[in-house]
């Protein structure tokens, strides 16, 4: 595993839309189908999505990648949280 040094930086779900410039429902069915990073509590009624994920996934999508590329990529990511070492720095 990897471990990632890089500053943390959280989207929110509105952020995350943009980005993608889907609907909601469909944000749901991509994390319903494991194809989309899942995103992380930020509290008891906050969630986020963790900026580099949303990036990588992206260029996957971008390179083509199918279903099943998506979620191995996506496991990965998963376990990589595991490796995020401490920041000092955020934005």
């Amino acid at each position: 595993m990897t471990t990632v040094n890089a500053t943390i930086k959280i989207l929110r779900n509105s952020e995350v839309l943009r980005i993608l410039n889907i609907s909601r429902s469909s944000l749901y069915l991509k994390l319903g189908e494991g194809i989309f990073p899942p995103a992380i509590s930020l509290g008891d009624r906050a969630v986020g999505f963790l900026a580099h994920e949303v990036q990588k996934t992206l260029v996957a999508m971008a390179k083509g990648a199918d279903k099943e590329d998506l979620k191995t990529l996506v496991i990965l990511m998963i376990q990589d949280r595991q490796n995020l070492s401490e920041v000092s720095n955020y934005e």
